[in-house]
């Protein structure tokens, strides 16, 4: 499977989708720097209906929600990560219902979060109450079940990966 890095010149894909390669990984780490350069690459493969298109690091909402791109799968360690560390996304809502295009607040819920700032505990009441809303109506688990000692690995596939 062909890779490209955003940045990079997009030659070699054409010459590949040309001689009937059906799919392809696109690199967007760093991307919010090249956000052109990944429309002109959607431009493209407008022009190739039969490729697929892998994003690696491309988990962002910018990337994912903008819609003249198309990504058929997508990866990326953030979420992983952010879990490793005792913090889960929640998304922002919009007219009651959680809006996944935009950028969501990354919530502390263990005693060994890194970061403080953000930290369950400490929220405002309305951030706390949109915490509770998500975790009650969208993923089935209440707050205690998703702080330790419980974690919340049966969630997991009701919700993005929380393994404080």
């Amino acid at each position: 499977m062909p890779v490209v890095r955003a940045g990079e010149s997009i030659d070699w894909l054409k010459r590949y989708f040309d001689d009937g390669e059906q799919s392809t990984a696109v690199s967007v780490k760093g991307s919010f720097r090249s956000m052109d350069w990944l429309s002109d690459l959607f431009s493209v493969l407008r022009h190739y209906p039969h490729v697929k298109v892998h994003g690696l690091s491309a988990t962002s909402a910018s990337i994912l929600h903008t819609p003249r791109w198309h990504f058929d799968s997508a990866d990326s360690s953030t979420w992983l990560k952010q879990s490793s560390m005792g913090q889960m996304p929640i998304p922002r809502f919009t007219q009651g219902k959680p809006d996944y295009r935009q950028k969501p607040d990354i919530i502390s819920v263990t005693d060994r979060a890194t970061a403080r700032h953000n930290h369950v505990t400490d929220l405002a009441d309305y951030k706390r109450e949109r915490v509770d809303k998500f975790l009650r109506e969208h993923v089935g688990i209440d707050l205690g079940q998703a702080r330790p000692p419980n974690q919340c690995i049966a969630a997991l596939p009701r919700m993005m990966p929380c393994l404080a």
